[in-house]
């Protein structure tokens, strides 16, 4: 998906998603770090404790559609 929110929870590091689905965040701290993860007419997601302890982490995810309830 194109568009998608990242944010880093208890920073203000944030990014959205390119056209193929990926992202990057750059001159991030190595540390420990929790994902908001949210998308229009998706479930928000989060990823608790992600490590950036090396240069390159690849993540994949797959978001959960939102049922409309009417």
């Amino acid at each position: 998906l194109v568009g998608v929110a990242l944010k880093l929870k208890g920073t203000e590091k944030k990014t959205y998603s390119d056209l193929d689905g990926n992202f990057e965040i750059k001159d991030l701290p190595s540390g420990t770090y929790d994902i908001e993860i949210d998308y229009v007419s998706y479930k928000d997601l989060t990823l608790k404790k992600v490590s950036t302890l090396s240069p390159e982490v690849n993540i994949k995810v797959e978001l959960e559609p939102v049922t409309p309830s009417f």
